[in-house]
This record gives C-alpha cells, structure tokens and sequence, in this order.
C-alpha cells in the first residue's frame, strides 16, 4: 500500500499511542518512517529576540525524544529518519510532505525509465 509514512508528533500521549500503532503497518508495506517535530514560533520567540541559546536547547530536547522513538521502530524492523525544523507546524508538515511525495514520484519515474531501457536491451539482444 505504501512504504513510507511522515510522522510529525508533539509527544502528547495520542501521539505516541499512534507512533506505538506504527509496526502494525508494516504487514500492509510500511518500510520507512520519516518523525518530524517542529518547533513553533511561540516556543522560541524569533526573530524579535534572536535567542540561540534557548532554540538549540529545543532542538536538543526533540532530537534525544525523537532519537529514542526512532530506537523504538527500529528495534520493530521499521527504518526510521528524524527531522527537527523551525516555523509555523502546518507549512512545515506540509512542505516537508510535498518534498517526500516529489520525491517519490521521481523515484518511481527513475525506476520506469530503467525498466524501459532493460526491456529494450532485452528486445535488441534477442533480435541479433
């Protein structure tokens, strides 16, 4: 059905019942878990008050939380990638969305192509 899957969580107690649920999908074709956290504006006011300090301190604290889910799909068989960005979570999510589905989609076309041109050396060589 699908391979790969974005994740993005708050660490809330529903986020990780679901990021818990995420192994289960692995018997309809889930391969690859892509966790996003994003932090918002209002967690580290920017770019008013450019406090670098207080941003890195977030970043840290999502990456030790997402590197300890990331443990857990990977202790289930699942790969799983982390990402931390900056900004408004909705266009984060949605972005980084597009970026993975474009992705895919020229991964698919790369594929094809390759297909193409096998099936065309196979046709040129039982021709001879």
């Amino acid at each position: 059905m699908f391979a790969r899957v974005l994740f993005p969580t708050d660490f809330s107690a529903y986020a990780d019942s679901v990021l818990a649920c995420l192994p289960d999908l692995k018997s309809v074709g889930l391969h690859e878990v892509v966790l996003l956290s994003v932090i918002r504006p209002s967690d580290v006011p920017m770019p008013e008050t450019i406090n670098r300090e207080s941003l890195e301190y977030w970043r840290w604290s999502l990456e030790e939380k997402l590197n300890v889910a990331k443990m857990a799909l990977e202790g289930k068989g699942l790969r799983a990638l982390t990402r931390v960005e900056y900004g408004n979570p909705v266009e984060q999510i949605v972005q980084i969305a597009e970026c993975m589905t474009s992705d895919e989609m020229g991964q698919k076309e790369r594929r094809a192509k390759l297909t193409l041109r096998n099936n065309q050396v196979r046709r040129l060589i039982s021709s001879q």
